[in-house]
């Protein structure tokens, strides 16, 4: 009997522990997400007991995902605050695939946010809902008291405008509608572009001229291992054959493996595997096209630039052999950072993760890409993911108090320093803080002209249009073969792409429809 009520005892306090335990864990969920943090200020629970206008902030960058997240919104945060004593920000981190689901659902809501971070994959149809506030009258006021103050002679700092001339012109096109209607400030600046293993191409420069030309001369002539030329690669003729010199080839010229049925080293990698149309649109932008028409109503990418571009691809995976082979388990960037492939595409944001995941062991360099026959210069995509105020913020004048703080030269240095990101502001290049980041990082050094040179990132339903063209584009690259025998699911590769722009073509006529039915509904 006495063991029975030990056993007893022992499960009550079993139970006891793990239903604190559980508590624990609610709590530190609940402080986490600022609902917490809300709760108590709304009932004067603050250190003070009075009580502090709240500013809701919602982005998807959340600590949960990356430690640095924590100290740059702590820092934010704690600044912020110091300049607003009567404002408590309270942010709520929101995991990206949902995000625009979730937006969608709390600005109707009762705690709508004020303020957040919005992709460009969004930003348009949020605008085009109605759902933003515009930001037009709030840049016209900020410029006339600039004005006034140049006129009664007062210092003027210029870092901390954030009007269209502040920014660089790549920066300042998602962010805008056709009619001038500004919706968001820019707060960071991404392009695609070809990353590059230095290692595998010193190797191969010390015998190869048309690959030692690639680096930066110095100033006696001789290359500079560390750094790559801005135009490396001049033109897709050139990328294919450093491409295939920088691939080992078996006896039959198929891409070499090991024993253990791993290839040796590769060129070039491309992925198959859920990325639709991505491996191919800095391509088309290179070649002088792009994905969709600047109006959003039409697909471009069936046409001959774009059809180019994609064959383009095919030959280098299929006849070429540059590349290893489609697996849908590893992503071009894991297969890159184990050290034996000597290009992929990717973003000027990926140093920071290459770094990271390599432990700073892999030295690579970043550009552009190359012109196509159809192109003009070294080009690619580029976009600016933006700061914007909800039309149903209660606080739009502090959110705009926000975003200027954010977007501001001296907040772009912030995210510079605490998440290693560029930003598209103009004098941001010229400060002192990037050019010690290039000094220290030089991959970075050609960042900014490689983000310059970039085309408009495709902004119509992006979603929706990936959706509609993804298996399109996986059949292309996984059964290039049969379709080039007569026996695929496609008669050529023209005919492919066709299908795929009429799918995405009836997303944009539906898109479209729906946004003329949204704006009657919004007149007054």
């Amino acid at each position: 009997m006495g063991g029975d009520r030990g056993a007893l005892r022992a499960l009550w306090v079993r139970r006891l522990l793990i239903a604190g335990v559980g508590l624990l864990l609610l709590w530190a969920v609940t402080a986490h997400s600022g609902l917490l943090q809300e709760t108590l200020l709304r009932q004067g629970g603050g250190a003070t007991g009075a009580r502090r206008t709240v500013l809701r902030v919602w982005d998807w960058w959340s600590p949960g995902t990356d430690e640095r997240y924590a100290t740059y919104f702590g820092a934010l945060k704690r600044e912020f605050e110091q300049l607003h004593p009567d404002v408590e920000v309270v942010f709520q981190y929101v995991p990206f695939p949902q995000y625009e689901q979730k937006m969608a659902t709390g600005l109707t809501g009762s705690s709508p946010p004020d303020v957040f971070q919005s992709s460009v994959y969004w930003a348009e149809g949020f605008s085009d809902r109605g759902m933003l506030l515009p930001l037009n009258d709030f840049m016209a006021r900020d410029r006339a008291e600039r004005e006034r103050r140049r006129a009664a002679g007062l210092p003027v700092d210029t870092g901390e405008s954030v009007d269209k001339e502040a920014f660089l012109e790549a920066a300042w096109r998602h962010n805008t509608k056709p009619d001038g209607t500004v919706f968001g400030i820019p707060q960071i600046l991404d392009s695609n572009c070809l990353v590059w293993n230095l290692e595998l191409l010193q190797k191969a420069a010390e015998t190869d001229p048309e690959i030692r030309d690639m680096f930066v001369p110095r100033s006696d002539g001789s290359p500079d291992y560390g750094h790559l030329r801005f135009d490396a690669i001049q033109d897709w003729a050139q990328f294919r054959r450093v491409v295939k010199k920088l691939t080992r080839y078996d006896a039959q010229g198929n891409l070499l493996m090991d024993a253990n049925g791993n290839f040796v080293q590769a060129g070039f990698a491309l992925h198959a595997h859920g990325s639709g149309a991505e491996p191919f649109m800095p391509w088309i932008a290179a070649n002088g096209s792009n994905f969709q028409d600047a109006a959003g109503t039409r697909a471009l990418f069936a046409e001959p630039a774009g059809v180019e571009a994609v064959q383009f691809l095919l030959d280098l995976y299929w006849k070429d052999h540059v590349s290893p082979p489609f697996r849908r388990q590893l992503s071009d960037d894991e297969v890159f950072n184990q050290g034996k492939v000597a290009c992929i595409v990717t973003g000027t944001w990926a140093g920071k993760y290459i770094m990271r995941n390599t432990e700073g062991k892999l030295r690579f360099d970043l550009t552009p890409f190359p012109p196509g026959p159809h192109g003009s210069g070294m080009s690619t995509l580029t976009w600016g993911n933006m700061l914007v105020i909800s039309r149903a913020s209660s606080h739009p004048d502090l959110a705009w108090e926000y975003i200027k703080f954010v977007t501001s030269k001296s907040g772009a240095l912030r995210i510079l320093k605490l998440l290693d990101w560029n930003s598209g502001r103009k004098d941001f290049y010229d400060a002192p803080d990037w050019q010690e980041t290039c000094r220290k990082k030089p991959y970075q050094t050609n960042v900014p002209a490689i983000a310059a040179c970039g085309k408009k990132l495709r902004h119509t339903q992006i979603n929706a249009t990936n959706y509609a063209s993804q298996a399109f584009f996986e059949t292309l690259l996984l059964h290039y073969p049969e379709i080039e025998r007569g026996q695929g699911s496609f008669p050529s590769v023209q005919a492919g792409l066709q299908q795929a722009a009429q799918a995405v073509d009836r997303v944009y006529d539906r898109y479209n429809a729906q946004v003329a039915d949204w704006h009657k509904e919004q007149q007054p």
